[in-house]
C-alpha cells in the first residue's frame, strides 16, 4: 500500500507542475473588454490578485497546508470572478488538494490500525480508497483534456 501512496504524490506532483507551466503563460483566455458593469480595470486586477491568490494555494498545497490551500482556492473563486484561467487551474489544484488529503487520511488510517484495532476499518479504507481513486482519475481526465485544447 506504500508504493500506492508514493505512486499518488508522485503523480499529484506531476499535475501541480503542469499547472505551474500554465501559470507562467498567463490569463491569455481571459476577455478584458469592459462592460458596461465592470471595467477592464476590475477585469486586469481581478486577473492579477487571482494569479496572487492561485500562487499562495500551491504554496500552501506543497507545505501541506491543505485545509489553507483549500480555503484560497475558494476564496479566489468567489473574490475574482473575472480571473478566468486562474479559476481553471485552481480547480486542477483543488483535486489534488483533494488528493492529498484523501491520501494523507490512508495513509494515517494505516498507521493507526498497525499499532491499534480501529473500529470499522474495512470500511473506513474502502472509502478513503475509492476517494483517492476518484481524484486520480479526476486528475488524468483533466490533464487528458488540457493536453487536448
Amino acid at each position: 500500500m506504500k508504493k500506492i501512496s508514493y505512486i499518488i504524490i508522485a503523480f499529484a506532483c506531476v499535475v501541480m507542475q503542469a499547472c505551474n507551466k500554465d501559470a507562467k503563460k498567463g490569463d491569455a483566455g481571459v476577455d478584458e473588454t469592459p462592460s458596461s458593469e465592470v471595467s477592464a480595470t476590475g477585469h486586469e486586477l481581478d486577473v492579477v490578485n487571482g494569479q496572487r491568490v492561485l500562487a499562495q494555494a500551491r504554496s500552501l498545497c506543497q507545505s501541506g497546508r491543505l485545509d489553507e490551500a483549500r480555503d484560497s482556492i475558494m476564496s479566489l473563486r468567489t473574490n475574482y470572478p473575472y480571473a478566468i484561467d486562474a479559476r481553471r487551474q485552481a480547480i486542477l489544484l483543488l483535486d489534488s488538494v483533494e488528493l492529498f488529503a484523501a491520501t494523507d487520511s490512508l495513509a494515517t488510517l494505516e498507521q493507526t490500525h498497525s499499532q491499534q484495532s480501529v473500529p470499522n476499518y474495512g470500511a473506513e479504507h474502502e472509502r478513503l480508497d475509492m476517494k483517492v481513486q476518484f481524484f486520480m482519475h479526476k486528475l488524468q481526465n483533466d490533464q487528458q483534456k488540457r493536453n487536448e485544447r
